[in-house]
């Protein structure tokens, strides 16, 4: 299953946009059980299935902003949605990459909300791509994030986790490990909050 839209929003944002595939049949029933008293649905029966799901966003000029594949998906009727074997890419100007990342499974509240908060787990992997001027006195290219929880904030970019991390350059070696993090996809800034041990590679 394949979709494509043009919008202005991140692609976590946009993905309610897969609401109108079923939000039609959901207001009828939901209209039959005002007036015949049939007990409401339960908020997690599932109201779409998607194997293969793919999904592409584009800002106003044409350009991807984003793109998403997955390979199973479900909808349910509070608007939630899970994946299994997820892969998400940013871009930014030019559509140079911004974020990568991929996880085993994923969740999502309503994506209509503006509070939505993403949880990626089951061997999050995970890479930033670093602007051109950050990387002019040696720093690396890419930077690659390991862990097993990410919570995001498509609003702010934020993503943060309480579980082991550990971030790296696999060109060098360099690595850092800790507990706990927080970070934002748009500065390219990460910070550990425990326990941070640092491995450099000898030259």
């Amino acid at each position: 299953m394949r979709l494509f839209f043009y919008s202005k929003y991140s692609f976590f944002v946009s993905l309610g946009f897969v609401i109108v595939v079923s939000a039609g049949v959901i207001s009828l029933y939901l209209q039959s059980v005002k007036h015949i008293g049939v007990t409401a649905p339960n908020k997690k029966a599932i109201t779409m299935k998607a194997y293969d799901y793919s999904f592409g966003s584009y800002n106003g000029e044409g350009k991807l902003d984003t793109y998403l594949d997955a390979d199973y998906l479900e909808q349910y009727v509070d608007k939630s949605l899970s994946f299994k074997n997820i892969r998400a890419k940013t871009y930014g100007e030019n559509e140079k990459k911004k974020w990568d990342v991929k996880s085993n499974f994923a969740t999502s509240d309503d994506p209509d909300n503006k509070a939505n908060i993403i949880r990626l787990y089951g061997n999050v992997k995970s890479i930033m791509y670093m602007e051109e001027e950050d990387t002019k006195d040696g720093a690396p290219k890419k930077i690659h994030i390991d862990t097993e929880e990410i919570f995001y904030k498509p609003q702010t970019y934020d993503f943060y986790g309480d579980d082991k991390v550990r971030i790296y350059d696999p060109n060098t070696g360099n690595n850092t490990t800790g507990v706990g993090f927080k970070g934002n996809t748009d500065t390219k800034r990460v910070k550990i909050d425990n326990d941070v041990r640092s491995y450099y590679a000898s030259r």
